[in-house]
């Protein structure tokens, strides 16, 4: 395996190591590539819910695997506030009608930053000054308990 790779005068000795005692045939490449959220993440009785990666998985370029996972747990919790203790089945499902649409064009704007990041000419992916292209105020500025307060009543689900 290490003598497939270059440049390893200059990796930390440790990783080198790991490397050159790893037996052959041992490891396996995942390729990071896009998925779409998963289309149900609620059980059928709405006791048990997906949240973060577990729903809908970010690529690293998404640069916000973190950030959705907290706006999960913080729309869930309101969710089931509203819902009430009668009304956890409904509260997760609608949980995740508010949360769908937005986590899945997240992963989509990971993908497009991926293509671009990963441009043959990075002199140009940095002279726009943005490598994240598509983020902005709805991304940073979204407030994911609020939003499920102003829209539990009204989500189809």
């Amino acid at each position: 395996m290490a003598a497939a790779l270059t440049g390893l005068e200059s990796w930390d000795p440790l990783l080198v190591e790991a490397i050159k005692n790893t037996q052959p045939g041992t490891i396996v490449r995942w390729k990071l590539s896009l998925r779409n959220p998963q289309p149900k993440w609620t059980s059928a009785g709405g006791h048990i819910v997906q949240v973060g990666d577990a729903a809908h998985s970010l690529l690293p370029t998404s640069a916000n695997g973190a950030a959705m996972a907290l706006e999960d747990s913080v729309s869930l919790t309101e969710c089931l506030r509203l819902g009430d203790k009668e009304g956890v089945a409904v509260a997760t499902k609608v949980h995740q009608v508010l949360r769908y649409q937005r986590t899945a064009l997240i992963q989509h704007c990971g993908f497009v930053n991926r293509r671009e990041l990963h441009n043959p000419s990075m002199k140009e992916v940095t002279e726009r000054g943005n490598a994240f292209l598509f983020y902005g105020k709805w991304l940073w500025q979204h407030n994911a308990e609020k939003y499920a307060t102003a829209n539990f009543e009204a989500a189809e689900y």
